[in-house]
């Protein structure tokens, strides 16, 4: 169970960085992506 609640975090980390870098927030997406 706690693999799935990691594997979520980890999915949703990567997702927020992507919807930053496209918005052109290339800081905000590079904190995401070391924040994993």
């Amino acid at each position: 169970m706690m693999m799935a609640v990691t594997a979520i975090q980890l999915a949703h980390e990567v997702y927020e960085a992507v919807e930053s870098w496209a918005r052109d927030e290339k800081q905000q997406a590079f904190a995401y992506l070391f924040d994993v």
